[in-house]
């Protein structure tokens, strides 16, 4: 939100995760990884406006790939969508 950092996904440990850095590519944080956070993966994360939260798809319970929120130092997930049906490339909206 800042234009300070980015938040991207990556398989770096083996898992697709969600990862934040400085956009100079320093100060890499782990947000959500199956090596941190059990079997928590995470797909297409988009800050929120005021950059305290990530949201993300997973599909951590197997469903077809269910929304979550999760605070940018990676606590607190919290599953907002949950269906049979793909929610896929969330955003941010006022």
């Amino acid at each position: 939100p800042t234009g300070s950092q980015i938040v991207f996904m990556s398989d770096r440990d083996g898992n697709y995760g969600i990862y934040a850095m400085d956009t100079d590519g320093t100060n890499l944080q782990v947000v959500t990884s199956a090596a941190v956070n059990g079997t928590f993966d995470g797909y297409n994360p988009a800050w929120s406006p005021d950059g305290a939260q990530i949201i993300f798809m997973s599909y951590r319970y197997a469903n077809g790939g269910d929304l979550y929120v999760i605070n940018t130092d990676g606590s607190s997930p919290t599953q907002i969508v949950g269906s049979p049906a793909l929610e896929d490339y969330p955003a941010w909206r006022p």
